[in-house]
């Protein structure tokens, strides 16, 4: 299964909210690894303006103490908030005694950068939550999207063009309709766990009332109501091009022995069971069963309806079905089918009720051991699939979901899928459908069309049936409900719609192998873009969508941020330079003299030989072509305690000189480190 890898919009939410990016988990491997650089990067970047910010504000004409000027370095210089967090805290303790208010204005700053650090940290930590997560929906792509070809002047489909399919979804339908709490992973592969129903347990006899078992009332209903083609089945599409999809059933047990002829066989235990089902003037058995009354201990399921109908694309997606029932048993608004069980030699504990699987014919395997046998050789399930197709845009209200109605105002009669392309046409005016809209009901039909009951019992027989998991050699484990057969007929349901959401994925994604009679037709190329590109299904981990949104919003802010970090200087530099009084001016000589090149200068400034240096209001100050120091001179500053002394001094102009220890005029001497109790020196 291959998936669309790029932006693409999930019309679950509106545009901007819903546009998404879609990798492979190598790939986002890679993105998730640059998403959290990059948001350190960006971490960094504020914090270098919110030092800039900090100093700035605590630069102020007039006499400060030495704590003030390590911390106004400390801000100007580091780079990294935890490092500024040692600083800060090396300072505090190393100052203790020596000056007013330590604590208070050093926890200050120490408190701003931790709280920095933390929100960047647990930032750069939940920028992975762009990721959505492992299950989240993806687009499927595939060039050989497109219908399984099945030859015209085949009898029935091919058999393993569905087998493997209804299998699949047998499998699915046990696991996933039935809320299996092991099968949460397997689960996870339509957009919609489950195609919702609702059951109606005594609904009309969708035959002749004399046939249902049980009377006119017995029969039992299942309706999905409005499927949405976007919510339900996944094609991802807006409002105005999706539709409504409904799927109705209708079973029941026949007395079918005015149809019914039983012939004796070669042999005393072997019968010959005819059906008469279509109309009268065809003589020949609709089916007919050879059986023998001591057969193997399993059940034995088959069925017969209409040939399923050929779906090919680009055509009109159905050929007729041949199928003329008599009068009792015929419904031209539906696909009509039979299930027909013979139960073999399957005994029961006890005696059973249900129509389907009758069993009260009592034999005494030993004194104390009593089974039961069936009652009838072959028992009769008959059942009526109809469909229904709705434009949720043509209607003021959309249609009720519970509704039986056969018609409703934008909507198709509750029909046979081989009438929908018709109605479709002579009901265009009342549809109103657009063109996505009609290729979605024409792609839906199709499937329709193609997965039916009968289709199902053709390609599982008696494994269809929930009671053949009760087996145990010949006998029956359990004794089985009187409701057993609504038991089976919403597992066929299930079954069923099941397949019909696998049916729309391997539209787009075709599982492989296929023989070249198998071969998938290529799909005109308007009905390709308008129904090969809007599968949705959920990710199995092999690949990672991430929220478009988020990545703009993360990229955007952090490139704004980065930026502005490196023109702030620079510009707030030249603002001042041009608008600014002295105090402005003051501030941005501060910034510049706190570098740590800058007070490099202004060190070598202070001995012999320090250079004629230049640039002393830039980041960075020179010296003269091939001028070199001596490093060891400065090692004279420090004494046998191991304290440096650093002179800096700073004039109205930015300049500066040798201070000594004292005062001067036209300047001031700061010195750095520790200084006696209460001591300041002026900056101005």
């Amino acid at each position: 299964m291959s998936a669309y890898e790029g932006f693409w919009i999930n019309r679950d939410q509106p545009a901007i909210t819903g546009c998404v990016l879609t990798l492979s988990s190598l790939k986002s491997g890679f993105l998730l690894t640059f998403l959290a650089l990059f948001v350190n990067a960006t971490g960094q970047a504020f914090w270098r303006i919110l030092c800039f910010i900090l100093h700035q504000l605590r630069s102020t004409p007039g006499p400060h103490d030495g704590v003030y000027i390590q911390q106004q370095v400390i801000l100007r210089n580091a780079d990294l908030p935890l490092s500024a967090v040692w600083d800060l805290v090396i300072v505090m303790f190393s100052w203790r005694g020596r000056a007013r208010r330590l604590y208070s204005r050093s926890m200050a700053l120490v408190t701003i950068a931790t709280v920095n650090l933390a929100v960047w940290k647990a930032a750069g930590i939940f920028s992975a939550k762009l990721a959505m997560s492992s299950d989240a929906d993806i687009l499927l792509q595939s060039p050989r999207c497109g219908l399984h070809a099945i030859k015209i002047d085949q009898a029935r489909p091919d058999r393993q063009l569905i087998i493997k399919p209804i299998r699949l979804a047998r499998d699915y339908a046990q696991q996933c309709y039935e809320d299996v709490p092991s099968a949460e992973s397997i689960c996870r592969t339509f957009v919609s766990k489950s195609l919702p129903w609702k059951s109606s347990p005594n609904a009309s006899c969708p035959f002749a009332r004399n046939l249902c078992i049980g009377g006119e009332s017995a029969a039992f209903e299942m309706d999905t109501g409005m499927l949405d083609s976007h919510v339900h089945l996944g094609l991802n599409a807006p409002p105005k091009d999706r539709i409504f999809y409904r799927k109705n059933a209708t079973c029941a047990p026949l007395d079918l022995t005015n149809y019914t002829e039983i012939l004796n066989g070669s042999y005393p235990d072997h019968k010959t069971i005819n059906f008469y089902l279509q109309d009268p003037s065809i003589r020949t058995p609709t089916v007919s069963y050879n059986i023998s009354l001591y057969g193997t201990g399993d059940y034995y399921l088959t069925t017969v309806g209409p040939p399923s109908p050929l779906a090919i694309p680009g055509t009109n997606f159905t050929t007729p079905r041949t199928w003329t029932l008599r009068d009792a048993l015929r419904r031209d608004d539906a696909v009509v089918s039979f299930l027909f069980l013979f139960q073999n030699s399957v005994y029961y504990p006890s005696a059973v009720d249900d129509p389907f699987f009758s069993a009260h014919f009592a034999s005494q395997i030993s004194p104390n051991i009593t089974y039961y046998q069936w009652d009838h050789p072959i028992t009769v399930l008959g059942c009526i699939e109809q469909h229904q197709i709705c434009n949720p845009q043509s209607s003021p209200s959309n249609p009720n979901p519970s509704s039986n109605s056969t018609q409703e105002k934008g909507c198709t009669p509750l029909n046979s899928p081989d009438l929908i392309p018709s109605a479709l046409t002579t009901q265009s005016t009342l549809l109103s459908l657009s063109k996505k809209q009609h290729y979605t009901a024409i792609l839906t039909q199709s499937f329709a069309s193609t997965i039916s009951i009968p289709n199902t019992i053709y390609a599982l027989g008696s494994s269809a049936l929930r009671a053949q998991e009760t087996l145990s050699s010949d006998l029956g484990n359990i004794a089985l409900p009187s409701t057993q057969w609504h038991i089976e007929s919403a597992h066929l349901f299930n079954i069923t719609l099941a397949a019909f959401q696998y049916a729309f994925v391997d539209y787009v994604s075709p599982p492989a192998p296929f023989s070249p009679e198998d071969k998938v037709p290529p799909v005109p190329g308007d009905l390709y873009d308008l129904t090969c590109g809007i599968q949705k299904v959920r990710s199995s981990g092999e690949f990672v969508s991430f929220r478009a949104v988020g990545l703009v919003v993360v990229f955007g802010v952090g490139g704004l941020v980065i930026a502005v970090n490196f023109v702030l200087d620079d510009v707030v530099g030249y603002v001042r330079g041009w608008y600014g009084g002295r105090v402005q001016r003051y501030k941005r000589a501060m910034w510049a003299v706190d570098g740590k090149l800058q007070l490099l200068r202004l060190a070598y400034e202070g001995k012999r030989n320090g250079g004629v240096w230049e640039g002393v209001g830039d980041a960075v100050p020179v010296t003269g072509w091939g001028e070199v120091f001596d490093v060891e001179e400065l090692s004279g500053d420090v004494d046998v305690d191991g304290d440096v002394h650093v002179h800096r001094d700073v004039d109205d102009g930015g300049g500066s000189r040798d201070g000594g220890g004292g005062g001067g005029g036209g300047g001031a001497q700061d010195q750095y480190l520790l200084g006696s109790w209460g001591e300041t020196r002026r900056g101005v």
